[in-house]
């Protein structure tokens, strides 16, 4: 009798942590995030027991610490433990502790909730509202999945906030941008918006969102962990509509504006920003190295805030249309990488349809023992019905060479590069000759 009293006593101590409208912290990177749960908690003088439960099945365990607002506690110490009610268990009798009730009963099965006999009745628990579970054999609880125990002594009885913080693969978010293409004014709309995936079974409630780019290492060594990585200086801008961008170290984060919840299962779009007028330049591009039978259109955009951008962009999806007659037309998908202000950016709708290329080795002569002689012919065949500049990229395999003859003025981009520009008249061809001599 004594030791059941001793149990409950002492079991009152535990307190059970949920959402009570405080904003939590979810900074997401490509592979991960990271939370903070902000938890207002009524504590004790004493010792005292706080039971976190957290059904997130992406939580990097070595990487949970908590942090206290202003206070200073002695003896603390945590721990996880995950372990479910197990099937074995079927038909014992337990007391289950949920919601400031006690059921007493035969455990008849525990799939996703666990669902418990009494005399009378049948009740079906959801696990996140166990608070512990007593077995009658055993001188302690059995604790549900995903909790997470707090101890610590305080010097009095106070309210203070309590800070969960961990890493979860849960949460990842991708970058994705709409263009549509005006090209009779070289000119195109813009959209950004992140898209943020929660593939986990916790519900994130309450959230103020960053996300960063950048590529931050986050796979961390266990014993390494860094738990003040993220607590660098950050820097206002205001170059985005509904997300302000700062400065993360080394790295840019944006500090989505309004506070979101992240369901389960589910997607979320935020714009960053949306119908942003940029200004682009349109080319043909050959380049034999990535493609020595199709000429591509690239779209390159200058991010400076002349052209209505100027800030770091993160890498993402691009969709490409154009407008025509008021209805949207798909052009290409392309990658717009991590790119920093002043950069250019640029993306390739796809091989073009009205331009043909015949690349043809013409000959290889042995000059010497380690010199040869290769002849190239490049012919660019134009169907649409206008003429058509097309810069030609002719990688060249050899980092000693020397070009002996060639139909065309050139430039050396590089080391291994060589660049032609030609203009193609419509409904006719243009032929690129060349000869180089190459040491091996």
């Amino acid at each position: 009798m004594k030791k059941t009293i001793f149990l409950i006593l002492f079991f009152c101590f535990i307190a059970l942590i949920y959402s009570n409208g405080t904003e939590n912290y979810t900074i997401i990177y490509k592979t991960k995030a990271f939370v903070t749960e902000k938890n207002k908690t009524d504590v004790k003088k004493g010792e005292n027991v706080l039971k976190f439960f957290n059904n997130d099945e992406g939580i990097l365990k070595n990487t949970i610490f908590i942090t206290f607002e202003k206070e200073n506690f002695q003896n603390l110490s945590y721990k996880f433990i995950d372990n479910y009610v197990q099937e074995d268990n079927a038909g014992k009798k337990v007391k289950v502790y949920v919601d400031s009730k006690i059921i007493e009963g035969e455990i008849i099965t525990n799939t996703d909730k666990l669902i418990i006999k009494t005399d009378n009745l049948i009740y079906e628990i959801n696990k996140e509202k166990i608070s512990y579970i007593e077995y009658p054999v055993k001188d302690s609880p059995t604790l549900t999945a995903g909790s997470f125990i707090v101890k610590f002594n305080s010097k009095e009885d106070k309210t203070t906030n309590i800070n969960l913080n961990y890493f979860t693969t849960s949460l990842l978010w991708t970058a994705n941008y709409n263009l549509i293409f005006d090209e009779e004014e070289n000119e195109l709309k813009a959209d950004l918006s992140v898209n943020i995936k929660n593939q986990g079974n916790k519900n994130y409630k309450n959230c103020k969102i960053y996300v960063v780019s950048g590529d931050i290492k986050t796979d961390l060594t266990p014993g390494n962990y860094d738990k003040f990585l993220l607590k660098a200086a950050r820097v206002q801008t205001e170059n985005v509509e509904s997300a302000a961008l700062q400065k993360l170290s080394d790295f840019y984060e944006y500090d989505i504006k309004g506070i979101y919840d992240i369901e389960s299962k589910q997607n979320t779009t935020i714009y960053i920003f949306k119908n942003l007028s940029i200004n682009f330049n349109k080319e043909y591009i050959y380049n034999s190295s990535i493609d020595n039978e199709g000429v591509y259109a690239v779209f390159t955009l200058t991010n400076i805030k002349e052209n209505n951008l100027g800030f770091p962009l993160p890498g993402g999806e691009a969709s490409l249309f154009i407008q025509k007659n008021d209805i949207l037309h798909f052009i290409g998908k392309d990658f717009v990488k991590d790119t920093p202000e002043k950069e250019k950016v640029e993306l390739k709708s796809g091989r073009i349809f009205d331009i043909k290329v015949e690349r043809k080795h013409l000959f290889t002569e042995k000059i010497a023992n380690n010199v040869w002689e290769e002849k190239y012919s490049l012919i660019f065949k134009n169907y649409k019905d206008k003429k058509t500049r097309i810069r030609v990229l002719e990688k060249i395999n050899s980092v000693y060479w020397e070009i002996r003859e060639c139909s065309h003025n050139y430039k050396k981009i590089d080391t291994q590069t060589i660049e032609f520009e030609i203009d193609v008249e419509p409904q006719k061809s243009t032929e690129i000759i060349y000869k180089v001599r190459k040491k091996y």
